[in-house]
């Protein structure tokens, strides 16, 4: 019996032993998280995927016009303006009062340059007139602006800005004033070309006549140099053309050209 003790006691304390030895061996193991892995996984990639959308195109329609939306009108009060620009074609409003005067209006000395019409004032030819207005009532009490006149691109008189452009007249005759001042005149009698003029030419004014000057003339029908050459300027307007001088045949004579 105390034999069987014995061993059973030295087993146990070998169990015990091997136990021990195993403790030592395979000590608890502690959680350490992988930081250089973590790390990795939260670094945002050096090349994202490409974003297959096409961009926005941004809309750079303009907004609509309001249909009822109407230009804001010129308006020319005389009682505060003493001078006053126009482009060629521009219209004006021209106001029924000046202060508590009604009035009306005229073009001073029969000018072409300026025209009335009813509540609007059109500039009709380069230059300058005197637009005046006149109390109703009180015809000595009046005001008046000077008017000029331009044209965009043209540097000459307003007396060349008159004449320039195509002329005819009956029987097929021409006469063409350039805006650089080269011309030409074809002039026609019973039908035959009996003046086949070019030449250079210039407008000028003396008080209150005009004229068309003529140099350098050359004629293709006689081909013959041909003398310098003044025609006065009878009467011009926007659409008429009174010349009167000599054409090189026969006496001076007047002759009345329309516009193209």
């Amino acid at each position: 019996m105390k034999k069987t003790i014995t061993m059973m006691t030295a087993v146990i304390a070998a169990l015990m032993m091997i136990s021990c030895q195993m403790t030592a061996d395979d000590p608890q193991t502690t959680y350490v998280p992988d930081t250089e892995n973590t790390a990795a996984s939260e670094t945002p990639e050096e090349n994202p995927p490409a974003d297959d959308r096409e961009p926005e195109t941004p809309d750079t329609t303009p907004p609509e016009k309001d249909e009822d939306e109407i230009p804001e009108e010129k308006e020319l009060d005389l009682s505060a303006t003493r001078q006053y620009t126009m482009n060629v074609g521009e219209t004006v409003t021209l106001p029924n009062y000046i202060g508590d005067y009604e009035v009306y209006y005229q073009v001073q000395n029969d000018s072409d340059v300026i025209s009335v019409s009813g509540t609007g004032l059109t500039a009709d030819s380069v230059g300058s007139a005197v637009l005046k207005a006149f109390d109703w009532n009180d015809e000595n009490r009046t005001w008046s602006c000077t008017v000029t006149v331009k044209a965009e691109g043209f540097s000459g008189s307003a007396i060349e800005y008159q004449l320039g452009g195509n002329w005819t007249r009956e029987g097929g005759s021409s006469l063409v004033l350039n805006q650089n001042h080269t011309g030409t005149m074809k002039n026609y009698l019973n039908g035959s070309l009996v003046q086949d003029w070019v030449f250079s030419w210039t407008g000028s004014e003396y008080g209150n006549t005009k004229y068309l000057n003529i140099t350098a003339c050359y004629d293709n029908k006689t081909n013959k140099s041909v003398d310098d050459k003044q025609f006065t300027v009878e009467r011009i307007s926007s659409t008429s053309l009174t010349l009167r001088g000599n054409l090189g045949f026969g006496m001076p004579a007047t002759t009345t050209w329309s516009k193209e």
